[in-house]
């Protein structure tokens, strides 16, 4: 096929990006062997309802198979060599390690990977033991390389919230990719070697408070 493959990179926002993202994004855009294009679709809500538009777009502009849609959130900042990390590994679906925040047993605030195993029960659970690349059974979408011929496997919408009875949220909808994905026959990797910061607003006073409750519990 003729011309570079295409790198497009979707950042879904409701109007903010961190700066340090925007820098990275600068040094991506000049890569020699890629045609990096970036979009940031504004305000589309749920989640899902934005990744599948990018897909979309996506299909549209794609016509190289090594082309490959880049999701990265607003508020994800990678590593500065992101984008020859993921593409060196070569993977269908790969991402860099990103963090959440959750409580623990006791209730305190921790920050874990978004990266899950399935636990017996069938029940995706938090994987914490990866070693640099690592399959994995689900990741987030907050910094995820994908090739093109995952979304023309699985077709449809990729991306799809799913719901309890009571309205509850059940399974968000980058998980429900993952599902989809496997079923298809891809395997889901994540690089615990890289790491993303994921920037977000904090009380200062709550992180002393517990900065202090976990060296009283030492």
């Amino acid at each position: 096929m003729e011309g570079k493959p295409l790198v497009f990179i979707c950042i879904p926002t409701l109007g903010s990006i961190r700066v340090e993202l925007v820098r990275a994004l600068f040094g991506w855009q000049t890569h020699p062997d890629y045609d990096v294009r970036f979009y940031f679709p504004q305000g589309m809500l749920p989640l899902d309802s934005a990744r599948n538009h990018c897909v979309q777009k996506f299909i549209e502009l794609s016509n190289h198979e090594d082309d490959r849609l880049w999701f990265i959130d607003d508020d994800i900042v990678p590593p500065p060599d992101a984008l020859n990390i993921m593409l060196d590994h070569n993977r269908d679906i790969v991402g860099l390690l990103c963090f959440m925040v959750k409580p623990d047993d006791k209730g305190q605030l921790v920050p874990v990977p978004i990266a899950m195993r399935y636990a017996p029960g069938n029940r995706l659970t938090v994987f914490f033991e990866g070693q640099g690349l690592t399959e994995v059974d689900a990741i987030g979408g907050g910094c995820v390389m994908i090739k093109r011929k995952v979304y023309e496997t699985i077709g449809g919408r990729p991306y799809e919230f799913h719901y309890y009875p009571d309205g509850n949220l059940s399974l968000v909808g980058d998980y429900d990719f993952c599902q989809k994905a496997q079923k298809a026959g891809f395997k889901i990797h994540v690089d615990f070697a890289h790491l993303c910061g994921h920037i977000k607003a904090i009380d200062l006073k709550a992180m002393n408070d517990l900065m202090v409750q976990l060296s009283i519990g030492k």
